[in-house]
């Protein structure tokens, strides 16, 4: 009975840590042309992504260190996603640094005590998902060179607006 609460506890943490786990298994499945595969795994990983938020605010589990470790899932698994495809030649290799300071933007702004309402961030991994759903499902280039031009505009946006919070909050403070 204890096992079964603490087991229910931690659902939610346990299917993010499945997350950042399939990662790996991912790039292999996909690096070595088992697309079907991959494909089927990277289903399995959003159904976590959405589950595990689910269940944390139905269980009321919800709290910061789990939604930094749902974030750190997600970046975990959509860089390895798009550094997988990146190595195929379907990305440019700079896009998972792009993420990486992205992420790295975010958790750093997450921090401060008046957070920053970014519209275009609040967005930013479900859409990188979608991308990379479209990318596997339709593997063209004209597709891909059409989506990598949108995650740079979104990531552009995400950025004019972090940028605008901190300086708008920089003057407020002089």
């Amino acid at each position: 009975m204890k096992i079964k609460i603490i087991f229910k506890k931690k659902l939610p943490h346990i299917l993010s840590l499945l997350r950042i786990a399939a990662a790996p298994v991912w790039a292999y499945l996909f690096l070595n042309g088992l697309y079907i595969y991959s494909i089927i795994l990277f289903i399995m990983a959003i159904c976590t992504d959405f589950l595990d938020g689910y269940l944390a605010r139905k269980l009321n589990l919800s709290s910061n260190k789990g939604a930094y470790l749902d974030v750190t899932a997600d970046f975990i698994f959509i860089s390895t996603c798009f550094l997988g495809m990146g190595i195929k030649g379907w990305y440019p290799l700079l896009l998972p640094l792009i993420l990486l300071v992205m992420f790295s933007l975010f958790i750093m702004s997450s921090t401060l005590k008046k957070l920053i309402y970014d519209p275009a961030g609040k967005f930013f991994g479900s859409f990188l998902m979608i991308v990379i759903f479209l990318s596997l499902i339709f593997p063209y280039s004209l597709l891909w060179d059409i989506l990598l031009i949108l995650v740079l505009a979104i990531a552009s946006l995400s950025l004019f607006y972090r940028f605008r919070f901190l300086i708008r909050q920089k003057r407020a403070n002089s």
